[in-house]
Formats: C-alpha cells, sequence, structure tokens
C-alpha cells in the first residue's frame, strides 16, 4: 500500500464518496504525520512555561478491534499514528482550555452554544484521557501503554456513526463528544488556536509555537475525521468552520486554500441537507440542534456571497434552492433547552418574526441579521456576474427600497444612530451595530454603482453614500478608546470600508476641480467638510495602520494617492488622471495566495461612464473578523461583515 503522503489528494466533493473506503481521499491541506516511533519536539507546560521536551511516541501497532473500522494493515497505523500525534498536544490542556475559555467569551458569533463547547471541555478536563498526557506521565512505559490504550479507544468512537434523533437531548450529545471523538477534540483546539492568533493570552509571543502546533493537529484531526466518519457530524462541520477563519488570518481571503475549504464546507451542509428546512423538523432532529444548524448553515450562507464577491466567482450556495430560516433570536441557554416545559415556553421568548421580545444583543441576533444581508448580496452579484440582460434602474431602485425596509425593520435597539457613542452601552455592542450600519450602506453603495454604469448622471448618489460612509468611519475612529476591542478592530474598519470611500471621495473632488463646468458635488455635499474629513481619515489610517501592520504598505500608496489628490485640489492644480492611475495595483495571481485587486482602483478608475467588472473591485474585507481582525486581514475583502462575525466576527462580526 502506498504511504499516506503518497495517496493524499484534493477531492471536490468528498462527501460523494461511498464511506468505507479504505484509501480515502484528503480535503485538506496535507499535514505531516510522524512515524510511530520517531522522536518529536513537542510543548509542554512547567508551571506557567512552555518549553519544548522531546520524547517518543511509544506509539505499538494497534489492536485487532481497532481496525474494524478502517480495514488492517498499515492504514490503521496510520490512523492510529495520526490520533496520537493529535493527543500529544493535550499535556498543554490547561493552557489549551484556558485560551478557548477567553476566547468564546470575548466571541460574537460563535458556531456552537458557548455553555455545549464548556461543558464538553470540562468532561474531557476530567477524563482520564487529560490525565494520561499530563507531565512526566508519558514518560513511563505504564503512561505510554495509557496513551495508547486512549488513541485506539478515540479511533474505534470516531469512526462509529453519530446517531442523532428527535429525543435525542443535550446531555446525550455532550457525552457523544465527551468520549471524546477526533472532531471535538480539534474543535478545541482550533479555538484555542485563533484565541493565540488574536492576542487573547498574556506574553502572546510566547504561545505563538503552541498556536501554531494547534492549528497544525486541528487540520490533522479535521483530516483523520473525513478518513474515519461514515457520515459528517455536526462536530465536523464546526472544525472546519473554525479552521477557514483561522486559515484566512494565515494565509489570507484570497489564498485559493481558503476557496476550497469554503467548497468543502458548503458541500457538507448540502448534503446534511441544512439548507432545507424539512431537515430541522420536530419528527427528526431535537430542538436545540435544529437551531444550531440553522445558526451553522446561516453562517455559511454568509461567507459563501462574500468570498464569491471577494473571487468574483459564483456562489456555491444558492437561496432559490435553500428554505432553511433564520435561527431564533435566542440566547445559547434557551437555544439548549430540551424539556417538554422548556420548548413550551420558547414560544413566549421571540416575537412572530423570531426576535428575542427581550432586549439584548445575543450571538444569534448577530446572525439573523448577517443570513438576512447575504440574500441582497447574493442578488447584488447575480446582476454583476449574471449571463442575463443588465438590471435596469428600476429593478435596482426596488432592490434599494426592499434593502432600507429590510434594516429599518430590526427592532428599535438595532437600530444605529451616532447618539449611540454617547451612552452607557458596552464598546463592543455599539461598535457592531455601527459594522451592521456600514453593512447596509455597503450594499446601497454597490446599487449606486450599478446604476452608474447605466447612466452617468447617477454618480452624484455614489458620491453621497460614499461621503456618509466616510463619516461614520471618522466618528468610529474619534471613539477608539471606549472599549479595547475597538482598538483592535479599528483598522479592519479603516481598510475595508474607509479607504475605498475615501477614495471615491477624492475622486469627486477631483472631477468637480478638474471641470466644474461639467461635474457638481450634489447638495447634500459640502466641499470644505469634505476636505477636513480626508485629512482626518488619513490621519487616522497612519495611526492604526503605521509601520509593522499587515496592510502598512498598500495603506501608505493609497494614502500618498489621494494626499496627492486632495493637496492638487486645494494647491488647484488638478490636471490629469494620475489619481487614477496611483491607485491602481498589479493584478494579483490567486493562485500564489496574492492580495485581491483592491477596490481603491476600481473606485478611482470608474469613469463617469462605469465600467464594472464585479464586485471584487469595491474594497474587501479581509477575514476575521474582525479578527485584530486586522491582523486577520491580509487582503482586501468586499465585506466587513465577514469581520464581524467571527473574532473576525467575533470581536467586529
Amino acid at each position: 500500500m502506498r504511504s499516506y503522503a503518497d495517496r493524499r489528494q484534493y477531492h471536490p466533493a468528498p462527501l460523494t464518496q461511498r464511506p468505507g473506503r479504505q484509501s480515502q481521499q484528503i480535503t485538506l491541506t496535507p499535514v505531516s504525520v510522524s512515524s510511530a516511533h520517531s522522536i518529536s519536539s513537542k510543548l509542554t507546560v512547567e508551571g506557567d512555561v512552555l518549553s519544548p521536551v522531546q520524547y517518543d511516541t511509544g506509539v505499538a501497532s494497534p489492536t485487532p478491534d481497532s481496525t474494524d473500522y478502517l480495514g488492517s494493515g498499515s492504514a490503521g497505523d496510520e490512523h492510529l499514528t495520526g490520533i496520537m500525534e493529535v493527543l500529544a498536544q493535550l499535556a498543554n490542556w490547561q493552557l489549551i482550555e484556558q485560551t478557548a475559555r477567553i476566547y468564546l467569551s470575548n466571541s460574537s458569533v460563535p458556531i456552537a452554544p458557548v455553555p455545549l463547547t464548556l461543558q464538553i471541555m470540562s468532561s474531557i478536563r476530567n477524563s482520564k484521557l487529560v490525565a494520561a498526557y499530563r507531565h512526566n506521565v508519558r514518560r513511563t512505559d505504564e503512561g505510554r501503554a495509557s496513551q495508547l490504550h486512549h488513541a485506539q479507544e478515540i479511533l474505534r468512537s470516531s469512526a462509529r456513526e453519530a446517531v442523532i434523533t428527535s429525543t435525542t437531548t443535550v446531555s446525550e450529545l455532550c457525552a457523544m463528544y465527551s468520549l471524546p471523538r477526533i472532531e471535538m477534540i480539534g474543535h478545541i483546539f482550533a479555538l484555542a488556536a485563533r484565541g493565540i492568533c488574536y492576542r487573547l493570552v498574556r506574553d502572546e509571543h510566547k504561545y505563538e509555537a503552541l498556536g501554531q502546533d494547534l492549528f497544525r493537529c486541528s487540520k490533522l484531526a479535521q483530516r483523520l475525521a473525513y478518513d474515519l466518519t461514515p457520515r459528517p457530524t455536526d462536530a465536523m462541520i464546526w472544525l472546519a468552520h473554525e479552521n477557514l477563519q483561522t486559515l484566512t488570518l494565515i494565509e489570507g481571503d484570497a489564498s485559493l486554500g481558503v476557496w476550497r475549504r469554503l467548497g468543502d464546507i458548503a458541500n457538507e451542509v448540502l448534503a446534511l441537507g441544512f439548507h432545507r428546512e424539512a431537515t430541522h423538523a420536530a419528527s427528526s432532529t431535537p430542538f436545540f440542534l435544529a437551531e444550531i444548524r440553522r445558526r451553522v448553515f446561516s453562517s455559511v450562507y454568509q461567507y459563501d456571497k462574500a468570498y464569491a464577491i471577494l473571487f468574483d466567482r459564483p456562489p456555491r450556495i444558492a437561496s432559490r434552492y435553500a428554505d432553511c430560516k433564520a435561527p431564533l433570536d435566542l440566547s445559547d441557554e434557551q437555544v439548549l433547552a430540551d424539556t417538554p416545559e422548556a420548548l413550551e415556553l420558547i414560544k413566549t421568548y421571540v416575537t412572530e418574526e423570531g426576535w428575542n421580545v427581550r432586549e439584548g444583543f445575543r450571538s444569534t441576533t448577530w446572525a439573523r441579521i448577517r443570513y438576512s444581508l447575504g440574500a441582497f448580496r447574493e442578488e447584488l452579484i447575480e446582476h454583476y456576474l449574471g449571463s442575463g440582460p443588465a438590471p435596469t434602474d428600476e429593478v435596482l431602485e426596488e432592490l434599494s427600497i426592499r434593502c432600507c425596509a429590510s434594516r429599518r425593520s430590526l427592532p428599535a435597539y438595532l437600530q444605529y444612530s451616532r447618539e449611540l457613542w454617547k451612552s452607557d452601552l458596552p464598546g463592543r455592542d455599539i461598535f457592531m451595530l455601527a459594522s451592521i450600519h456600514l453593512s447596509y450602506m455597503k450594499v446601497e453603495l454597490y446599487i449606486r454603482r450599478l446604476m452608474n454604469r447605466n447612466d452617468p448622471k447617477n454618480i452624484p448618489c455614489f458620491w453621497v453614500v460614499s461621503a456618509r460612509m466616510l463619516d461614520n468611519v471618522i466618528l468610529m475612529g474619534s471613539i477608539r478608546d471606549k472599549d479595547d476591542c475597538l482598538s483592535r478592530d479599528l483598522p479592519a474598519i479603516m481598510y475595508n470600508y474607509g479607504l475605498p470611500c475615501a477614495a471615491t471621495v477624492a475622486q469627486a473632488l477631483h472631477e468637480t476641480s478638474k471641470t466644474p463646468s461639467l461635474h457638481q458635488l450634489p447638495g447634500e455635499l459640502d466641499r470644505a467638510s469634505l476636505i477636513r474629513n480626508l485629512s482626518v481619515f488619513l490621519s487616522d489610517l497612519e495611526s492604526v495602520c503605521g509601520p509593522g501592520s499587515l496592510n502598512h504598505e498598500y495603506c501608505t500608496q493609497a494614502a500618498k494617492a489621494i494626499s496627492a489628490t486632495l493637496d492638487s485640489v486645494l494647491n488647484g492644480t488638478v490636471a490629469s488622471d494620475d489619481f487614477a492611475a496611483a491607485l491602481t495595483p498589479a493584478t494579483p495571481d490567486v493562485g500564489s495566495y496574492a492580495t485581491p485587486t483592491s477596490a481603491l482602483p476600481a473606485l478611482a478608475n470608474d469613469k463617469l461612464s462605469g465600467g464594472v467588472t464585479g464586485l471584487n473591485d469595491l474594497a474587501t474585507f479581509d477575514f476575521t473578523n474582525f479578527d485584530f481582525l486586522s491582523a486577520d486581514l491580509t487582503n482586501w475583502n468586499p465585506d466587513m461583515d465577514m469581520s464581524w462575525t467571527s473574532t473576525n466576527g467575533d470581536w467586529s462580526l
């Protein structure tokens, strides 16, 4: 039989493979697995200090029953060796659990209810599994034998199908994943890895190596789960979701690997029927799990549209084939209700529209809004990338009206206003509301830009929307000290919303100064105010995207072009189209994980005649959201919503 490495292949639709095949194809970036008796360098905990330790994994040949689900021979050895490599990280369990808990406490839109994850982590912490990997235990023959036994148990439990019925309770689900299964261990590792990436731990530089190991092992756990499990489980999708977001922090949103991984997740949710409401019927799925799956689908649906915009490619999930409802606006505790009495009370917690009767900000609150925004983005993608006739102004105006009506239909406490920054609301909640407001404005910006393509006379409206968005970005920048999360997320706001709008405002000043007889600012815009806002924005950009930030070079180049244009406007020396040329970067090679074409050049080059090739050229938010967020951002990503849905969308999600 060929080695594990020799059999690695990328399969575009892994779920189409029949279960039980011994030669499974791999969907994730390959992660090397050491041989059974090799010496590996790992991290362990001595007090509060991480130090590298050399140890022998001591993996013996699997017992006969451990290969019942995997065939026999080297295939079983390889899977067992992979599980042993993942479990070796349990020597750092104290730090892993602590970091994962901190991350979850700061996450605005976790993919799974936090109490559920915490309960499973507590069960694993108190299990014999973690005890078997405590420091010094593994160095004894007895310790190595115990580790091998646990690895074989996890191999067997992970190879069994996770059976879910309409009567499955929360406790039963926790017990199933607390055995534990390899995908749940990988999910916890992924949470901790993201927490380290977001620098949520003290002396974060000390934990960088641990973060890399955890991410590597979470990918390995995901690959092993795909290989072992006959049918994808909910925890596998949670794990894939977390690994996708972490990957964006490492490779950037424009990574071809990110596009592929998103495709894998989309395939899984479709294969499991998450897109159909019938799948969530009470006759087959318990209430709490149906709500979790709706939350999962809404998140994947949102990301599908955001990345379709980023890559200028058709989305994988079309709403015309999906009737999944948005998750109810319930707290995690309410979602996890599984007694008849508690389920009956659920009806009194929400309105007919699905919003909670009590004002508050819950993870499902943001998930519902993102799901709604995703539908409008899908329509825009159809207009930009579709092969049909170009939409008329009437069609676009109708879309604009529906989008505005959707925003206004949100409960009163979800309506954003500038006065909120003077209230006692936590800064993070206001930041989320402001991000939502900018997201709706971004949809309007897309619509107005499409209308410019139909008629150049529509460009003043485009300028107005851009100026208003820039004004909101500047306000957020002026209150960065209200909450710690603002200082982390502000670079993402500046980069994804501010820069494209600043370029458009600079273009407006440029055009109206160069040919005042042909182009004039609309009455809603004041020339002096626009100049002041541009000056303030450039100053803020320099302070938040300074040397050392991932986007420093690109922001510096864009700021220089905008500054030069502003100088020429003030000095009365406007003469050419140098502004547009200065903002146009070279076309990147997505295959080499390069940064996608920026929205800046598109906005600047969009002459009064229009000429748009796609949404990609508008601007991109570099995931996570959030994730900070800015550190996650290495590319232009069209929607900051991506960020406000994890710590990418967790802080600003």
